[in-house]
């Protein structure tokens, strides 16, 4: 009787650590977490003799994983009806490798040279831009790109919060740069 239950008792054992071992290298690999930020302050202006309002965006890019990983590029996306609502609600594991849905429109966010970049874990890269077109836009998808092809979201929260904060009187309120844009089908 002991002889059988020492059987079923390391049985069960080894196949509880292989699907624990097998989880564990699925997962082991890099994460990365997005953050935004705006902020906005007052200039002096000489020729209008006012104060001119400038706004810039701070992207916080870290890897929370457990390996190094390469941050290709960073863009924002549009896509018209709910595919990307659904899109954006999947987590990073089960979301579709290099497939964001038909009619995404990616456009890549131009930062000076700053990407590709590797990211050790618990190594994070600061990204500013002074460009803001890209919240004026609905439906819109602020993303991080690695080299693997895995595109990480930033929250819809923090997306949110930036465009509420984010009110030029005018569009010269705004300092401009271009955008480096492509499109995928």
């Amino acid at each position: 009787m002991t002889t059988i239950v020492l059987a079923v008792w390391g049985a069960a054992l080894s196949t509880l650590l292989a699907v624990w071992n097998i989880y564990k290298d699925l997962h082991d690999r890099g994460s990365l977490r997005i953050e935004a930020y705006i902020s906005e302050w007052d200039e002096r202006n000489d020729e209008a003799e006012g104060m001119d309002r400038k706004y810039e965006v701070e992207i916080i890019l870290t890897n929370v994983g457990r390996r190094p990983l390469i941050v290709s590029s960073i863009g924002f996306g549009t896509s018209r009806g709910v595919r990307l609502w659904i899109w954006r609600r999947l987590p990073t594991s089960f979301r579709l490798r290099r497939s964001p849905p038909d009619g995404f429109f990616e456009a890549i966010l131009d930062v000076d040279g700053s990407l590709p970049h590797r990211l050790e874990p618990a190594d994070f890269i600061s990204l500013k831009r002074t460009n803001l077109r890209f919240l004026n836009h609905d439906d819109v998808a602020l993303f991080a790109l690695d080299s693997l092809g895995r595109y990480y979201l930033l929250p819809r929260t923090a997306w949110e919060r930036m465009k509420r904060n984010y009110k030029p009187s005018s569009p010269r309120d705004s300092t401009i740069d271009h955008l480096i844009g492509k499109v995928r089908y």
